[in-house]
């Protein structure tokens, strides 16, 4: 196939195909879709800035399309395969899981009684773990005083760049950057003790290594988090475990950061009500606290039908909400899918009787406030293959708020966020 001369991102089938796509153009339903001319600078651009991600790290190796070798990389750490490697052995590499693969991943580790220690876990020289229960090291600086790249986060956390860490602390960074995103990280140690409910949606290989989200407690100090996980993954865990297995209990994990390490607290519990979340619930007899923000990682709102009334919902009452995707074309399919998506939740008999019709046009006239869409910089390092493009793509790779914080709005039960 033909690829883009100057970005080189973008595939096609012929030389007519190439200047058909250069152009923009009218399209089915009247939408004007954007030539590549209008794209192709930006994605060289972003080309760059992802492989610089990833090149920050002295085991940063390449095949020559220029993508990460995980496993290659893993074993010349003796971490590649199973047996007694830790979360190294779960599945990391791996982009999804189906709805019927649960038994050879995070079941194996959450029916367990016990999480594994700190090193055991992680299975790395003791320099290079960011230990979260046995502080070796100095007490870190507060309030985080770290630039959002991962050579700046390394150096908070007094860790060399040896250490393949960020392969696995892309999932609570990902979720920190959203919320700093979002105006919900103070930019002082609050004074009197936060509180922080997120409702973390479509989670997925994430249960793999569940304690990595104890990061979020040593980077916002001072502050009680709850984490709730919905998803189809999530579900059928509660309802395989027994007791007194970790995923029986009403939270799977629970973590209280030493007063070095900020004594910021962590809960994690995974819904029990059904394999997706239903919004509606906010509007009436929820079973959890109310959010003040909903998050999804790879998200892929464009392409599960689940998410559109966690669209309308967040836009309606005003939730902060804020996601990740692999690529900036999926955050901009997702940005031109709004108005179908939420006409169509809107339209739910279910959200008119409980929101009213009121909110119903809150809702509406919400449609066509933009989405924020950037590189994330503590995306998972390695270019990620897409087999249609050479799109720049990687697990976590891009961030959108698709409903910000307004200035000034109150978070619930953390009135010390507001600015």
């Amino acid at each position: 196939p033909l690829r883009c001369s100057a970005c080189k991102a973008i595939k096609y089938c012929s030389k007519s195909c190439q200047k058909d796509a250069w152009n923009t153009k009218l399209v089915e339903g009247g939408t004007v879709q954007k030539g590549h001319r209008y794209h192709c600078a930006g994605l060289k651009v972003e080309s760059t800035e992802v492989m610089a991600v990833f090149l920050q790290f002295p085991w940063a190796k390449l095949e020559p399309e220029g993508y990460f070798l995980l496993w290659f990389a893993l074993a010349t750490r003796d971490l590649f395969g199973t047996g007694g490697n830790g979360w190294w052995a779960q599945g990391i590499g791996r982009r999804t899981y189906s709805f019927h693969e649960i038994g050879n991943a995070g079941q194996k580790l959450l029916l367990d009684e016990h999480h594994l220690s700190d090193h055991s876990r992680w299975s790395l020289p003791r320099d290079e773990v960011p230990f979260l229960l046995s502080p070796n090291k100095k007490s870190l600086e507060y309030p985080p005083n770290f630039e959002h790249n991962w050579k700046s986060y390394y150096e908070w956390r007094g860790l060399p760049l040896s250490s393949p860490a960020s392969l696995l602390l892309h999932w609570p960074l990902s979720v920190y950057r959203l919320l700093f995103l979002m105006g919900l990280v103070p930019q002082t140690i609050p004074v009197s003790r936060g509180r922080l409910v997120l409702y973390y949606i479509g989670v997925q290989q994430e249960l793999d290594c569940i304690p990595i989200f104890g990061e979020l407690a040593v980077l916002l100090p001072n502050t009680d988090v709850e984490l709730i996980l919905f998803g189809q993954r999530a579900y059928q865990l509660t309802t395989l475990a027994k007791p007194p297995s970790l995923a029986s209990g009403d939270y799977v994990f629970t973590y209280t950061a030493p007063p070095e390490y900020g004594s910021g607290t962590l809960r994690i519990r995974l819904d029990k009500t059904g394999p997706f979340w239903d919004p509606t619930t906010l509007l009436s007899d929820r079973p959890y606290p109310y959010p003040d923000a909903l998050i999804g990682l790879n998200a892929g709102i464009s392409c599960h039908e689940q998410w559109r009334p966690v669209l309308s919902i967040s836009r309606t009452l005003k939730i902060p909400f804020g996601v990740t995707d692999f690529n900036r074309q999926c955050l901009a399919d997702d940005e031109g899918n709004t108005v179908p998506m939420v006409h169509s939740a809107a339209s739910d008999i279910r959200t008119q009787h409980r929101s009213g019709c009121y909110k119903a046009r809150v809702m509406l006239e919400a449609l066509h406030r933009p989405f924020e869409k950037a590189l994330n910089p503590f995306m998972k390092p390695g270019a990620m293959k897409d087999p249609t493009s050479y799109l720049p793509s990687g697990i976590n790779g891009f961030t959108s708020v698709i409903t910000p914080r307004l200035t000034g709005q109150a978070i619930w039960g953390c009135s010390w966020y507001v600015r």
